[in-house]
């Protein structure tokens, strides 16, 4: 059987996996196995899947799959495959991935909370931002995540409280995403780490004011 793949085909099979079509996908990896290992969209196919919550395709992919790489590992909790990577090579525990997230954004954004200790243990940053245009750091995907354990976790490490998202250096902070949520206890966590409830975002918006525009007035009370 072939395995070579084209462009054409990698591009039918990522919107596949988009759009949840489990049928097509598994007919197009019958035809041409070499395409569960497609970089084209700077994520593979299993991260890709998990990216847009596509998780039979994601038990579909990892079944196929010969082995996970740190970042599909930490994207999807296998705390046992990704300590075996760190064993072999230390230096994943801050990697970047081809679409700019490392394994600890990964594993704090999908609310992996061992996967997260492991990575803290060997020697993650908490301060890494991610290297593509959205810039984020792990507690933004934990904020993201509405992980109030992997929050604190990351905190205790000394992670950023107020560290913004993107290139503006007017992103979002962490706080302003538990505020538009309406997550006391993050909200209330970050504040006790000294997150500023002043500071505003190139909207030139507050958390509280996400909180007030998402419905959460009380929380909005609270950071006023």
């Amino acid at each position: 059987m072939r395995d070579s793949t084209t462009m054409d085909e990698e591009e039918t099979f990522i919107a596949a996996i988009r759009g949840g079509e489990l049928g097509k996908v598994k007919s197009m990896l019958a035809a041409r196995p070499g395409l569960i290992r497609s970089r084209r969209h700077g994520a593979s196919p299993i991260l890709i899947a998990r990216y847009h919550g596509k998780q039979e395709i994601v038990e579909c992919l990892r079944g196929l799959l010969p082995a996970l790489d740190i970042f599909e590992a930490a994207a999807l909790g296998d705390r046992e495959t990704a300590e075996r990577l760190l064993d072999g090579d230390g230096g994943l525990a801050n990697a970047v991935a081809q679409d700019g997230f490392g394994p600890l954004g990964l594993a704090s954004f999908f609310n992996h909370d061992a996967v997260v200790r492991l990575l803290l243990a060997r020697g993650a940053r908490v301060d890494a931002a991610s290297s593509n245009g959205m810039r984020v750091m792990p507690l933004h995907s934990a904020a993201a995540a509405r992980s109030v354990l992997i929050a604190r976790l990351l905190l205790e490490r000394g992670a950023p409280v107020n560290a913004r998202q993107g290139t503006s250096g007017l992103g979002f902070t962490p706080l302003m995403e538990a505020a538009l949520n309406g997550q006391t206890e993050m909200v209330d966590l970050l504040l006790e780490h000294g997150a500023d409830q002043t500071m505003r975002d190139d909207k030139g918006q507050t958390a509280g004011d996400y909180a007030r525009q998402n419905g959460h007035a009380a929380l909005a009370d609270h950071l006023t």
